[in-house]
């Protein structure tokens, strides 16, 4: 009897001892295969967070931009190159509204009747995010909270803003962006981007029509840089019937009076001495060397705003960019793939006249398009009177 006893012991404590042992191998493991896992999201987080910027706006700070009925712009790049831009209106009761959305191709406005496409009220916070680069959604989340970065989604783009009402620290809205850059700036109500359509400005882009013109009413080429008789002349504008030719032969610089719609192509090169027709024959033109520099008014402002219609190198889709905003850069994608600088858009409003703007067009040299013409395009024509 105490043999049985002593062996069952015995067993007892080899099963302990092997049960031991197999929870500790497997800790271990788990350990070991925890701590590449750990270190792989870790790794992951450290990428998330340095691609994620953040705003703090005190509610003292907002308040005067209220009072002025202005508006707060969010804009930058996002992570894979495309530009964001949302408006919002912030209300004296502290409601802040959304009332514009453009990511990327994407654009999203207030229809009419509509206050808002999405709302954050106090101590609420909205999450803006991109599922697939051609659909924007919103989600709305209870409570505000000062640290919005931890609501960002692994997606294409997100936007978090949440409003804090504190007795403590005060009121705030803060901001956060998984994005390359962020920027947060107040307009004004005629800074807004025109409501009017963008797909019908994109309609009127026609580069069969603009070769007609070019082809059929210019009879002269100049230099750019000898027509615009120097920086002098603020008021010079752009002739009817004139080719300026910007690159070689032409110069780098081309400065004028923006008043009138006129065409822009990008060629790989252009020879003066060649004879129009047989340089038309010889053209190879694509879509993504063509572009316009237009001026429409804009329906909620009634004043004019210079845009640029040009080709989005990724796409190879026409794009409208509001050069009021910030200054252009026109890129095209060469022969090999690669993007080339070609033309820096440059506008300033000239308050002294009554239409129109001072135009800058700056060429960098290159091999791949040597050359960029400029034209005058004739005046839109009015449109017809309705009984």
């Amino acid at each position: 009897m105490a043999t049985q006893v002593i062996i069952l012991s015995v067993l007892v404590l080899f099963a302990a001892f092997a049960l031991y042992a197999i929870r500790a191998l497997g800790t271990s493991r788990s350990r070991s295969t925890g701590t590449a896992s750990e270190a792989s999201a870790d790794e992951n987080d450290t990428k998330l967070n340095f691609l994620v910027r953040t705003r703090t706006l005190p509610w003292m700070e907002v308040a005067q931009h209220v009072k002025l009925g202005e508006f707060l712009q969010l804009s930058g790049r996002t992570v894979s190159g495309g530009n964001f831009t949302l408006i919002f209106q912030i209300q004296a009761s502290r409601k802040i509204d959304l009332i514009s959305v453009r990511v990327a191709r994407v654009s999203i406005r207030c229809e009419g009747g509509q206050e808002s496409i999405a709302t954050v009220t106090q101590n609420g916070s909205l999450v803006i995010f991109t599922p697939t680069d051609a659909k924007v959604e919103f989600q709305n989340l209870e409570g505000g909270t000062e640290t919005p970065q931890d609501y960002i989604k692994n997606d294409l783009f997100t936007l978090v803003i949440s409003y804090v009402a504190s007795l403590t620290i005060g009121n705030s809205i803060h901001i956060a962006a998984r994005a390359s850059n962020l920027e947060s700036k107040f307009i004004k109500a005629w800074d807004i981007p025109a409501a009017s359509s963008d797909n019908a400005i994109l309609a009127e882009m026609s580069i069969t029509a603009d070769l007609a013109h070019f082809s059929e009413r210019i009879k002269d080429f100049q230099q750019a840089n000898s027509a615009t008789g120097g920086s002098d002349d603020a008021h010079f504008d752009l002739k009817t019937g004139v080719c300026y030719v910007l690159g070689h032969w032409g110069g780098e610089n081309l400065e004028f009076h923006g008043a009138a719609d006129c065409a822009i192509l990008v060629v790989e090169a252009f020879d003066p001495a060649t004879s129009l027709s047989a340089f038309l024959s010889e053209l190879s033109v694509s879509p993504s060397m063509h572009a316009r520099f237009v001026n429409r008014i804009s329906t909620t402002t009634q004043r004019i705003e210079p845009l640029l219609i040009c080709p989005n190198p990724g796409s190879g889709d026409h794009e409208i960019l509001r050069l009021y905003e910030s200054n252009v850069l026109l890129m095209m994608k060469a022969s090999d793939g690669s993007l080339v600088e070609v033309l820096k858009v440059k506008v300033d409003r000239d308050r002294s006249l009554p239409v129109g703007n001072h135009v800058s067009f700056t060429y960098f040299p290159s091999d791949s398009f040597q050359n960029v013409l400029v034209w005058r395009l004739p005046p839109k024509p009015a449109p017809e009177t309705r009984v």
